[in-house]
């Protein structure tokens, strides 16, 4: 039997959760981090949707913390807007061709 986890399970982001935690007490036993440290630490909070429950969280370039669902979301408007662009520089372009080809002609 083989586990695949995914995002639509609670009992998986439960347990994502936990692994933070438990992780966070190993470091702060060992040594590594202050009690204050983990404790002053504050939970992501996504930039766009101000979510705060979410496990996959992303950097963006300019340093803001989102959701994958928002950096996913901007990245598909992005490119929207960039297929866009080309679309109407390929139609200005063929547009002049056709009236070019019509001056010929004539």
């Amino acid at each position: 039997m083989n586990f695949l986890p995914s995002t639509a399970n609670n009992e998986f982001i439960y347990l994502v959760g936990l692994e933070e935690v438990v992780q966070n007490l190993l470091e702060t036993q060992a040594g590594r981090m202050s009690a204050a440290a983990v404790l002053s630490r504050e939970p992501y909070r996504c930039a766009q949707c101000k979510t705060d429950f979410m496990c996959p969280w992303r950097e963006e370039k300019s340093g803001a913390i989102m959701c994958e669902i928002c950096m996913t979301t901007n990245q598909k408007k992005a490119l929207k807007v960039e297929h866009t662009s080309r679309l109407k520089v390929t139609f200005v372009k063929a547009l002049q061709q056709e009236q070019e080809i019509e001056q010929r002609l004539l």
